[in-house]
């Protein structure tokens, strides 16, 4: 399936207040997410019961050891999905080779039951969401699994007395049935994402030309397992060691991200976000446009750390960084450089688009609240946030990375020296908000 990390970072964004089905996050996400994932699950509730009061009643040989290699693949990668889905960034399980396989080697209400029973077995032993995620993640396989199914059908039958390409039939029908899965897949999971979560870029939602590939291999699995299967049930074993394999090497890819992902505020680390801010700066330099660099430092961290402990402090850097990554475009890159240090590029950004999108994430900061987790009545949440910022833009104030960090850096000593809660643009005095009273949110005199 596409996109299950981000899927569950996105439901995760919804606040839960009670356990039961009242509780679910769905009730509490926006109403067009609301709206499409309830949708969804009752087209899906409708026609998965039709369809197996329609077939139920033939027995499939094949329907054996269809369930046991899904049962062994998720057996066999559950160390590997649990690595994973630890880290919560975007990845990719493999078990749409075995649903496509359902949906074409088995009748419609058959392919429906074992569906369900693979996600219901994946659910339990590999994987782990909120339940209402849970409901419309099946609800979405079982819509591919029924229009990936009735495609192959209809293709099939209507090719095999074609002359030319009746040879072909059960291929073609194949290719066209792996095509409808994907995009009922991807479009499905990519819509409520975006719903979820409206600040989710396109690629996030609906996965790059890796994740593609992925989806692709899957998909060419679950063909080969169909077509073994249709001379004899059993060798679909075959297709078990590469399933696995391959799930397995995702892993590689999954470490490398982690790597350069910085844990608490989901930003890149300092190292992954020079050498990215570096291409930046050499592409700039070749078409001749602009490149801003902004270092933001959190004012007053340690006074947070001090009265509401470092689980909080990390929290706080959450947020901060959630903030600095919805405040800027899809091709700015924001990173963490350490402590309450941020930094970010702004391709195509002259200095005074470089203030004006210095001066909005500093209001973004200022209006967060950041539960404390104390455990008192009515305890109050971390308020009044500030940052300092400072900005210096190839080529007006240096033509390399390092020199730009230096000079922004120093901007935002400057930043500092002004009062904190400013924006400094080099060469540029600081300014900062009209109000001062949210300039001192915490009493100490650190940092």
């Amino acid at each position: 399936m596409r996109g299950r990390g981000v899927f569950v970072t996105a439901t995760n964004r919804v606040q839960v207040r009670q356990r039961g089905i009242r509780g679910w996050a769905i009730w509490s996400a926006p109403p067009p997410a609301r709206a499409m994932a309830l949708t969804v699950d009752a087209v899906a509730l409708v026609l998965g019961v039709a369809a197996i009061a329609f077939r139920l009643d033939r027995p499939q040989i094949v329907l054996a050891p269809l369930l046991i290699c899904a049962a062994v693949a998720i057996e066999g990668a559950r160390r590997v999905e649990r690595a994973r889905h630890s880290t919560g960034t975007l990845h990719k399980d493999l078990q749409s080779a075995w649903s496509l396989a359902a949906a074409l080697l088995l009748p419609a209400g058959v392919a429906v039951v074992a569906a369900v029973a693979m996600y219901a077995w994946w659910r339990f032993r590999a994987g782990r969401c909120r339940p209402f995620a849970w409901v419309f993640s099946c609800s979405m396989t079982l819509l591919a699994v029924l229009a990936a199914g009735t495609v192959y059908r209809i293709t099939e039958s209507g090719l095999r007395d074609v002359p030319a390409i009746g040879g072909l039939s059960s291929t073609l029908g194949v290719l066209a049935a792996a095509l409808v899965y994907e995009i009922v897949d991807v479009a499905l999971c990519g819509a409520l994402i975006l719903l979820l979560s409206p600040g989710t870029s396109r690629v996030e939602a609906f996965g790059d030309r890796t994740t593609a590939a992925i989806d692709a291999a899957a998909l060419t699995f679950g063909g080969l397992v169909s077509i073994l299967a249709l001379y004899e049930p059993w060798a679909m074993l075959l297709a078990l060691p590469g399933v696995v394999l391959l799930q397995r090497v995702l892993l590689v890819d999954q470490l490398a991200a982690e790597a350069r992902t910085d844990t608490k505020t989901g930003l890149s680390v300092a190292g992954w976000w020079h050498e990215r801010a570096t291409g930046e700066l050499a592409v700039a330099q070749a078409r001749g446009t602009s490149l801003a660099i902004l270092v933001a430092d959190l004012d007053h961290f340690k006074r947070i750390n001090d009265a509401y402990g470092h689980l909080v402090g990390d929290e706080v850097l959450r947020a901060v960084g959630d903030a600095f990554a919805a405040g800027v475009r899809g091709k700015d890159l924001a990173g963490r450089f350490g402590g309450e240090e941020f930094v970010l590029a702004l391709p195509d950004t002259d200095a005074d688009r470089a203030a004006a999108v210095a001066e909005r994430l500093r209001g973004r900061i200022a209006t967060l609240q950041v539960p404390s987790r104390i455990e008192v009545p009515d305890a109050e949440p971390v308020r009044g946030l500030t940052v300092s910022i400072g900005a210096a833009v190839y080529p007006d104030h240096a033509d390399t990375l390092d020199s730009l960090l230096r000079v922004a850096d120093t901007a935002l000593y400057a930043a500092k020296a002004a009062g904190r809660n400013r924006i400094s643009v080099a060469g540029s005095p600081a300014v900062g908000p009209t109000s001062r009273g949210a300039d001192t949110p915490v009493d100490s005199d650190a940092s």
